[in-house]
């Protein structure tokens, strides 16, 4: 499939670019997939604090109109992802930098570097599952619909422009 991504009818009427029929427009509204938002439950795996976590998550997802049951797991694995990386920075801030070796001089702290690109793994996955819920600003602003185009005010003249033809 090439192009840009198939945009949904209501985005599309926002904009106001785009003249469809009213056939057209009620085939696009058919052809669209809506998944049901009414049952959402944290997955089994998160503890408890995690639940508490993506139970708010959720609800502000549900609120913004982007949060379906069927993204309860992704929700549940970018928490776990934000876990860990919290976790790691935790160990991260209370391990040395550098520590003494056999010859008793300073040297970098081999541990310290592999944890630090563990976290940056864990941050890169934890982002890119943050972007795909819509969790950043800037995955938000691609999801906000424009505001739908006003009516201009009804000129003085307009009744003498319909009416006499």
């Amino acid at each position: 499939m090439a192009g840009r991504p198939r945009e949904p009818i209501d985005f599309i009427e926002a904009k106001g670019k785009k003249h469809l029929t009213h056939q057209e427009i009620e085939s696009r509204k058919a052809q669209e997939v809506k998944a049901p938002s009414g049952n959402i439950c944290a997955p089994a795996y998160l503890n408890a604090s995690t639940k508490k976590e993506f139970d708010t998550l959720a609800a502000q997802l549900q609120g913004i109109g982007i949060m379906a049951n069927i993204d309860a797991d992704a929700l549940g694995r970018y928490l776990v992802l934000k876990e860990q990386w919290e976790k790691l920075t935790r160990a991260i801030r209370s391990m040395p930098v550098r520590k003494k070796g056999d010859d008793g001089k300073l040297h970098p702290n081999e541990d310290y570097d592999k944890m630090l690109k563990m976290q940056g793994r864990i941050f890169k996955d934890c982002s890119a599952a943050a972007r795909d819920l819509g969790l950043t600003i800037s995955s938000r602003c691609r999801l906000v619909l424009p505001k739908a185009k006003e009516e201009k005010p009804e000129s003085k003249w307009d009744k003498f422009r319909s009416d006499a033809r």
